[in-house]
């Protein structure tokens, strides 16, 4: 399987690209950022990318596809607007980049994407983060991906390479209340960031197409 990965540094990401590399299954990995990721793997190649350019991506994604087509993109890409610095700054990550790719993949002829949005995501709501995250995944569902798979957390815990000061004071409270959400509201339990890894490698084999919400929560 040949995978796009956008995002390969940051906490689900990390975690992701460790896992399918230690799979049996023959892998290669095209990732796609800023920086690269910490592996000397043979099986995965780094391109340096602002994410900005479309036609340099669409040449990068149709030069990686000479010999052999890619599978799937994913996008594990994702910031917080303390980091960002700004509201602009966080959609520009977490809109246009994810948005700028998906669009180069599609004219590429890749046809199935991975997104790791959020439990909370829609583009009507009044918390921003969850807006941005709405409007993102509408976005990607207009360039018709014949499957795109929306993968929906609640808070991510785990650790990440900045410090991020509501997860630090919510990950303890959110694994004592973990054991009682239950039923319907099970979706909302806190997850490491590992688990959406491992449940995002068994969406690989997801043969449904169309549109999927998948809670990570529901494979542990």
């Amino acid at each position: 399987m040949r995978i796009v990965l956008l995002g390969a540094t940051g906490l689900v990401g990390s975690h992701l690209l460790a896992q399918l590399l230690a799979s049996a299954d023959r892998i290669e990995v095209l990732a796609l950022g800023r920086s690269g990721p910490a592996t000397t793997d043979k099986r995965v190649t780094f391109i340096q990318s602002n994410l900005t350019n479309k036609t340099q991506l669409q040449q990068a994604l149709s030069e990686y596809q000479t010999l052999n087509p890619v599978d799937i993109l994913i996008s594990c890409l994702g910031t917080t607007i303390k980091a960002a610095g700004s509201k602009q700054a966080f959609f520009h990550v977490d809109h246009d980049l994810i948005l700028n790719t998906a669009e180069a993949a599609r004219q590429c002829g890749i046809d199935r994407m991975m997104l790791v949005s959020a439990i909370n995501a829609n583009k009507k709501s009044r918390v921003f983060y969850s807006k941005v995250k709405g409007q993102t995944e509408q976005d990607l569902i207009s360039l018709a991906f014949k499957q795109l798979i929306l993968i929906k957390p609640s808070l991510l815990m785990g650790s990440r390479g900045d410090f991020r000061l509501a997860e630090s004071v919510s990950a303890p409270l959110m694994k004592l209340i973990n054991p009682l959400l239950l039923g319907a509201v099970k979706k909302y339990r806190a997850i490491e960031g590992e688990d959406v890894a491992r449940c995002m490698v068994k969406q690989l084999i997801n043969p449904k197409q169309g549109v999927l919400e998948v809670y990570p929560v529901d494979f542990l």
